[in-house]
């Protein structure tokens, strides 16, 4: 089961946040975790910062 992050934090999010994330997903057996998008450069809306990571 994979567990894809972005949908919980879009743009707002950070290392604990994500790490919280990961903890519940886990417990409830998720063997992948993905953290989609807003991690590289300065991607902090939907046009911006792609293709620069």
């Amino acid at each position: 089961m994979i567990y894809n992050s972005w949908e919980a934090t879009e743009f707002a999010f950070d290392e604990a946040g994500q790490i919280a994330l990961a903890d519940k997903a886990g417990k409830l057996g998720v063997e992948r975790f993905i953290v989609d998008d807003g991690w590289f450069g300065q991607r902090n809306s939907d046009r911006a910062g792609l293709g620069d990571w």
